[in-house]
């Protein structure tokens, strides 16, 4: 059962604004030993107290230590490239920002540095793949997909690796792409082009089978059908990976139950979280600094 546990709230200046986050650190955390950081991006309407809670992130920092941020959107939503959404807000330098900032009061791992997101959330986990790759080891959305402005302005070559979890039922983000008709709207790819743009984009060429049926991030509560692709690129490292669940709509799978009527039921086939951080795991910048852009 998932336990709400308070992080620190912190405050920082960016765009003449005053932004806010959650900055939860595992009990075991020792100056002199570097954490990976995983930055973790709420949806629209909702709050970084709501995502830690529904997404169970800050237990699995304990045990599995790492320090975990979650980031407030301005006016609860985040500047994710469709029009219409906070498009004066200059989230992405604000990420950048705040990782700046961790890194004044805690000793991170700059080589271990990763984003998940959900819905709008989800969006500007991609948007943050597009602008800020050297910045981040690795990436993952759940009920997301690549808005199509982003692909238009896309700025940057360089191959990422990204893992995104979707529904057939999330009615938020149609599975074929298109205009959304609720929440904020705009024109995404479908869920299966988006996988493809960024498989393209990491040159990852190879197929590799990840059968989640038999770890332990697999639940089986309701042993609906899931579908894995995995994509590898052996010489630069990148990795694509698209989990499609029958099951869930505009969820969390594995997470605290949402308003059904609102936004669907919650998968309990897969642990989200586990497997966002099992492929993270996966995952370290080549670089040797940790350079924003």
């Amino acid at each position: 059962m998932r336990r709400a546990l308070l992080s620190d709230e912190r405050q920082l200046q960016h765009q003449g604004l005053q932004r806010k986050y959650l900055l939860h650190t595992p009990a075991t955390y020792r100056p002199e030993h570097p954490l990976p950081l995983v930055i973790g991006l709420h949806g629209g309407y909702t709050s970084p107290s709501r995502f830690a809670l529904t997404t169970g992130f800050n237990d699995l920092a304990d045990s599995e230590a790492f320090l975990v941020a979650y980031p407030e959107g301005f006016d609860r939503h985040w500047n994710d490239g469709r029009p219409g959404v906070n498009t004066d807000i200059d989230d992405v330098g604000f990420i950048a920002a705040l990782i700046d900032d961790i890194q004044r009061h805690r000793a991170v791992d700059t080589k271990r540095v990763y984003a998940v997101g959900i819905s709008n959330g989800g969006y500007m986990v991609q948007r943050l793949a597009s602008e800020l790759p050297h910045t981040f080891a690795a990436f993952a959305t759940v009920a997301a997909a690549l808005p199509v402005p982003l692909r238009v302005k896309m700025q940057t070559n360089t191959p990422v690796s990204l893992l995104m979890i979707n529904s057939r039922r999330d009615r938020f983000v149609p599975f074929q792409g298109g205009v959304s008709r609720r929440g904020k709207g705009g024109e995404i790819l479908s869920i299966p082009d988006t996988f493809e743009f960024w498989r393209q984009k990491g040159n990852c060429q190879t197929e590799s089978a990840w059968d989640i049926t038999s770890s332990a991030h697999f639940l089986g509560g309701q042993t609906g059908e899931i579908e894995v692709t995995r994509y590898v690129n052996p010489e630069g490292g990148a990795e694509v990976v698209l989990i499609v669940l029958a099951n869930g709509g505009h969820t969390w799978p594995g997470g605290v139950q949402q308003p059904q009527w609102l936004v669907g039921e919650t998968s309990q086939d897969i642990d989200a979280s586990q497997l966002i951080w099992a492929f993270f795991q996966g995952h370290r910048l080549l670089a040797t600094t940790n350079a924003h852009g």
